[in-house]
């Protein structure tokens, strides 16, 4: 096995990495050859991140891990929750009205069966990378299975609680059940 000399974390769109800066002169300075990282990072994040339409993209978290033969890995971590509510697609707006007569101020909204379901998709990849394993950024039904019914109830809730307080920091207005 090969020594990893070097280890960069980048924040990199998904689909969207080019030899421009600020990738090129990251990972230029490590004599990576920048055409092929950045080939093998959209072919990587294509298959797993497929951003909106009219998206301005998701910020996939990146590990490059840089061997002394200037060899390379990329590990593609998960995404935040913002990034996930992004892919989800559920950043809706309303208008409503501010406190005086000038333009409407516009508020965020999301239904709160969304943050059970980022509860879910997040449990479940800290339980598999816990034996080991890795799951993709965003699982679908089926690498979730019957995961639900295993885990303890507190656990879901407490989750749901952290996720809840970051989406209300971002502003959004939650709707549906007040007992998530």
């Amino acid at each position: 096995m090969k020594k990893t000399s070097f280890t960069l974390r980048l924040k990199i769109l998904a689909t969207k990495a080019t030899p421009k800066p600020p990738i090129g002169p990251i990972l230029g300075q490590y004599s990576i050859n920048l055409m092929e990282f950045c080939k093998e990072f959209n072919e990587r994040s294509s298959q797993i991140y497929k951003p909106n339409r009219g998206s301005r993209g998701i910020i996939v978290p990146t590990i490059v891990k840089i061997r002394e033969d200037k060899s390379y890995s990329i590990e593609l971590k998960p995404i935040s929750v913002s990034g996930m509510l992004e892919l989800l697609g559920q950043g809706k707006l309303s208008a409503s009205g501010g406190h005086n007569d000038r333009a409407p101020r516009r508020k965020k909204i999301i239904d709160a069966r969304i943050i059970y379901e980022i509860a879910i998709i997040r449990i479940a990849r800290f339980a598999v990378e816990a034996k080991g394993q890795t799951l993709s950024p965003l699982p679908n039904d089926r690498s979730i299975g019957n995961f639900v019914s295993s885990q303890r109830p507190s656990h879901i809730f407490n989750e749901c609680l952290m996720i809840k307080g970051t989406i209300k920091s971002m502003g959004y207005k939650i709707i549906g059940p007040k007992d998530l």
